[in-house]
């Protein structure tokens, strides 16, 4: 039987989100650059059902970080969909491609109290929450801004953690062992105010697409965030 030690976490996660995080580490580590096994291979390496396997590899899919085909072996998406920006924001030409590339500047990276943060997560508004916030870079001026508040007891590991060439769910799920698999998202149409033109380099009026999030491991809300990006960058994609 499988099993991994928890980290970052106090509540114990089933045998599928275990295996699920472990294949993630994997994939980022380019582990399956040649091709990915099916599921009855790694039902056999793990020592579980192919059912289980199943599970671990729903979110995967779902996210289109595991692309299968009938007839075909399944591969593993090469570009990252867990960006900064989120999972179904992606860049248009001429910045589309392997966004990794580019660079994360973090303006915020402190453990805070924050009653409005507290309240979307749904715990005490006492709670220790991680606090980042940050730009993000394609290649040259910055094409969006965000805002994150993680409770600290799942986050902890995070506080002094590099952000520059990597993202918040890449590192919850290797770093903490906690896997974003869900969640609710509003997105909105703004102009720039003064603030965000200036940490965006942009005059005060361009368009932005504006959103809140609240991402969740299972049932449990782990994460709210709040951020824009350029409306001339960026494409959402919803699968229905």
């Amino acid at each position: 039987m499988f099993s991994r030690a928890e980290s970052g976490t106090t509540r114990p996660n089933p045998v599928w989100k275990r295996i699920h995080d472990d294949l993630s580490s994997r994939i980022y580590s380019g582990e399956f650059t040649e091709g990915f096994p099916g599921e009855v291979q790694l039902a056999e390496e793990y020592g579980v059902s192919r059912g289980t396997v199943r599970q671990a590899l729903r979110p995967l899919r779902e996210a289109g970080i595991i692309i299968s085909h009938r007839g075909r072996a399944p591969q593993v998406q090469t570009t990252d969909p867990w960006t900064s920006s989120g999972p179904v924001h992606s860049l248009l030409p001429p910045l589309e491609g392997d966004i990794s590339r580019g660079t994360t500047h973090t303006t915020v990276q402190r453990a805070e109290l924050n009653k409005e943060a507290a309240a979307h997560l749904g715990v005490e508004s006492d709670t220790a929450l991680l606090h980042l916030a940050w730009t993000y870079h394609p290649d040259g001026p910055p094409i969006s801004l965000g805002h994150s508040w993680i409770p600290l007891r799942y986050a902890e590991p995070l506080t002094d953690l590099d952000f520059t060439h990597t993202s918040v769910y890449r590192e919850l799920s290797v770093v903490c062992g906690i896997s974003v698999d869900g969640g609710r998202e509003t997105l909105r149409a703004v102009a720039a105010d003064a603030e965000e033109a200036a940490a965006l380099e942009c005059e005060p009026g361009t368009p932005l697409l504006a959103y809140t999030r609240i991402s969740a491991s299972g049932d449990t809300p782990v994460e709210y965030r709040t951020g824009s990006m350029l409306g001339s960058a960026i494409s959402v994609t919803h699968r229905f």
